[in-house]
């Protein structure tokens, strides 16, 4: 980028944020500064303002309420502190959590949220099989109706091609397809702009276009995290950034919470900006600086 350019600048960092986020993740002493009594006021806090908000705003008809901003970021940053809560309180009250939790990703309304939720519960459930397992499916099959349900009734009747999502894909594809082999597997050297046709066709999102020319758009405009990771750093970039993530994760707490973690934000980028978000990249931070032990993880697991 031409550092001399403002406008280049700013570009370049909201297409790299996330690397800059992991970078801090990767020199970030591994101290133990939040302990069980933290998460578990922290997540009790969040579950009183999330409810008293969302009640408010669903009160005056709007359907995605939000907290500190777009919800289907700080649902995610909610589910971390419920893990956060969970792995270092043990599941004694996890029923009574979980339920909170589903409370409020219901109000939230935000599809991506269910299904982090829908894999964290999953997640937790089937770890182990006891009696439990059936009234566990059941309540699984519950809130797959209702995620089901809040798909439909979002599309208003339109095909699913008018999905934005869908949309952000197709476009997406449309230049992935026309770039090298080579690309595809490693990225760009430089930040590469979408081609005229793709930032054409998203012309209503002019927020989110070029801050140095205002007729180029990078792949920040395709919200989606992974999207954008595949198309600027190539497989192989996408690997090496969720490889990491999974390694401090496995290394502080463990490999179970790192699959579960990592599973969390791979989804949340199916939709979203997943670890571009500062909101959510501040829950694996709350995490990581946790009073953790293994003797905790064997009283869990």
């Amino acid at each position: 980028f031409d550092y001399k350019n403002i406008g280049s600048f700013v570009d370049f960092i909201l297409i790299n944020k996330s690397i800059y986020y992991i970078l801090l993740l990767l020199f970030l002493p591994s101290i133990n500064l939040f302990d069980g009594k933290f998460f578990r006021r922290l997540f009790y806090l969040l579950i009183i303002c999330f409810f008293v908000k969302y009640v408010y705003l669903h009160a005056l008809g709007n359907s995605r309420p939000l907290l500190f901003t777009e919800n289907n970021f700080e649902v995610v940053f909610l589910i971390l502190i419920y893990y956060g809560n969970f792995i270092l309180n043990g599941s004694k009250k996890n029923k009574f959590d979980i339920t909170l939790l589903a409370l409020i990703v219901f109000l939230s309304g935000s599809r991506s949220g269910f299904v982090c939720f829908i894999y964290l519960f999953s997640f937790l459930s089937f770890s182990k099989i006891d009696k439990k397992t059936l009234f566990k499916v059941i309540l699984l099959l519950c809130a797959t109706l209702v995620a089901y349900y809040l798909f439909i009734e979002r599309l208003n009747g339109k095909s699913i091609e008018s999905i934005d999502r869908v949309v952000f894909f197709n476009l997406w594809y449309y230049d992935w397809s026309q770039i090298s082999f080579i690309n595809k597997i490693f990225g760009f050297l430089e930040s590469k702009p979408l081609s005229p046709y793709v930032c054409n066709s998203l012309i209503y999102y002019s927020a989110l276009f070029s801050h140095e020319n205002s007729s180029q758009c990078y792949s920040v405009i395709l919200h989606a995290y992974n999207l954008r990771v595949l198309y600027d750093f190539g497989i192989v970039g996408m690997l090496c950034i969720y490889g990491t993530i999974f390694f401090l994760i496995s290394h502080k707490l463990n490999r179970k919470s790192a699959v579960l973690i990592v599973g969390v934000l791979f989804l949340n980028g199916l939709s979203v900006s997943s670890l571009s978000s500062t909101i959510i990249i501040f829950g694996i931070f709350l995490i990581y600086l946790s009073d953790y032990s293994i003797k905790q993880n064997k009283l869990l697991y």
